[in-house]
């Protein structure tokens, strides 16, 4: 109990960021990242010279794309259910 008491949830880790802004901003990291890796992807499939000089690099760019969509969607996912198990406890 002491560890609690000492440490809230509230509380500032080692780099002065706290932990619940991190989790707090999460999902807007996350879209945020989709976003910038969707404006990537497209920025390369329109460029028809570099798409056909480097096409492993665009299978990276699509490989991160689906990733990062993958992370968003899970997040989501995730808080969904964690929304849901705490309502079902209520009931």
């Amino acid at each position: 109990m002491e560890l609690v008491a000492n440490n809230p949830p509230h509380s500032s880790d080692t780099s002065g960021v706290k932990i619940m802004d991190f989790h707090g901003n999460l999902k807007n990291h996350l879209l945020k990242q989709v976003q910038a890796d969707i404006k990537r992807v497209n920025t390369a499939y329109k460029d028809p010279v570099a798409l056909d000089a480097d096409i492993e690099y665009f299978s990276d760019l699509v490989k991160q794309q689906k990733l990062s969509l993958i992370a968003f969607n899970e997040h989501t996912r995730s808080r969904h259910t964690l929304l849901k198990t705490a309502l079902d406890g209520v009931q």
